[in-house]
């Protein structure tokens, strides 16, 4: 199997850089892995997926690449690149492939005393306009 993209990560690389944290439930992924960049110290979430067939690995590259040039626009989790293993116990060219993503916490009460802690003004979100 190819890693022809440039979001390629070898996975000697990436299980010597991140650090697994704890099994994640996300909205949009599913289960997932948070995982810890001990190089650049912050949370990214990984989707794992089993692929059977070399089709399926290349539509896998395929979809990466998108989501890599997406990961420019501000409307999206960026996405950081992807990495697979081969399973030694399979007869045909199985792997486990894993897509690395940005993690956004959604935890409003840190988010809340975060911005207290900064001294952020929270009277711009109360405003209500009453004019019509």
């Amino acid at each position: 199997m190819d890693h022809p993209s440039s979001a390629f990560i070898d996975y000697k690389d990436y299980t010597a850089r991140f650090k697994f944290i704890r099994k994640y439930k996300d909205a949009v992924l599913g289960e997932a892995t948070l995982i810890k960049d001990t190089v650049l110290n912050r949370t990214l979430i990984v989707q794992e997926k089993t692929i059977r067939s070399q089709e399926l690995f290349e539509k896998e590259i395929q979809i990466c690449e998108h989501l890599l040039k997406l990961g420019n626009c501000s409307y999206t989790t960026k996405f950081y690149g992807y990495t697979y293993r081969i399973l030694p116990i399979s007869s045909s060219k199985s792997c486990n492939f894993y897509q690395i993503r940005e993690h956004l916490d959604h935890d409003l009460e840190r988010e809340v005393s975060l911005r207290l802690k900064n001294k952020v003004s929270w009277r711009f979100l109360f405003k209500i306009n009453y004019d019509f």
